[in-house]
């Protein structure tokens, strides 16, 4: 079992028993879905990129769709319980990639924002409690995702990983993936465990952010694995000053360290999510707020990234 109370420890290791204690824990180090490291741990400083005009040269995106074989699923579960609510962006998405862009970048952006308010802080997990903790006192209700094995390189869904005793309150987030998967036939969703190649614990911990409107997830590594827990309790603020400003860095910043295939569906979901009126304007999308504050976002025939800006439009719309 885990430790009541773990405290930060250095290193990180394999396996999908909990036995082990976590070692220090991860806000950000994407991979399966990377096109290039990403350096963006607790505590790390993060690049600033220009709020005025930035202009992406995009190149080399690999279209191709995964395509491992996993592993069967476990036994039929039991229906899951009431829990977060699930973010109506979903419904619009019916494959594991189509899940993924639509969330990866809202759900990025909160895990930057995660490093601002809790970057240098130590960590613990109580898995009886069902809270992951910061500094000496700031708790949070967690749910547990599931493992990654860096022995065998496999994921394992929490619902699958028996040995762990994990308290089934801890897994209803976990638990509606699965039966939204087998309700879209999106095997990633429903088969117990998964080469890491195909289903890693960053993508499957974006997509669970945004599909529960989780406020964050968090990485903890312990001897030969590492568990992966969504926080989604509402008392963690995780606050933006202007959104048109921040989008014009979130967008560009999480395209060139992830691999999305789509792009401008992408743009489209994070500009929803977060509170832009969406349109197409001349093969351009712009996303405006109160009239006010516009994001204006260029993209090639392949729907990849080339231009982001934004600039206020005067009230009178004059």
């Amino acid at each position: 079992m885990v430790a009541k109370e773990i405290r930060e420890r250095e290193d990180d290791s394999d396996d999908h028993d909990l036995a082990s204690p976590p070692h220090a824990g991860e806000l950000l180090r994407p991979t399966g879905h990377t096109q290039k490291p990403l350096q963006t741990e607790l505590g790390a400083n993060m690049n600033r990129l220009s709020f005025t005009i930035i202009v992406l040269s995009v190149v080399g995106c690999d279209n191709a769709a995964p395509d491992g074989s996993l592993q069967p699923p476990a036994e039929p579960h039991a229906a899951p319980t009431a829990g977060p609510a699930v973010n109506n962006e979903r419904q619009m998405a019916t494959t594991f990639d189509s899940l993924y862009s639509d969330f990866v970048i809202a759900s990025f952006d909160k895990q930057l924002r995660m490093a601002d308010v809790h970057g240098d802080d130590s960590w613990g997990f109580d898995k009886t409690q069902g809270v992951i903790t910061f500094g000496e006192s700031v708790a949070y209700k967690i749910q547990i995702l599931g493992t990654e094995d860096h022995v065998a390189e496999t994921w394992m869904w929490g619902w699958a990983n028996k040995a762990s005793e994990i308290p089934e309150e801890l897994l209803t987030v976990a638990h509606n993936l699965r039966s939204y998967g087998e309700e879209h036939s999106i095997s990633q969703l429903t088969n117990a465990k998964a080469s890491l190649a195909d289903v890693d614990g960053h993508t499957v911990s974006l997509i669970a952010s945004g599909f529960v409107d989780g406020r964050a997830y968090y990485r903890c590594p312990y001897e030969n694995g590492a568990l992966f827990v969504l926080i989604t309790d509402p008392t963690l603020k995780l606050p933006v000053d202007d959104a048109a400003i921040r989008a014009t860095r979130v967008i560009p910043e999480c395209i060139s360290a992830l691999e999305i295939l789509n792009h401008r569906r992408a743009t489209e979901a994070y500009l929803r999510q977060t509170g832009f009126d969406v349109a197409d304007n001349d093969g351009n999308v712009t996303g405006s707020s109160g009239g006010a504050a516009v994001v204006t976002v260029r993209f090639d025939k392949m729907n990849r990234l080339i231009e982001i800006k934004t600039h206020l439009e005067p009230e009178n719309g004059t």
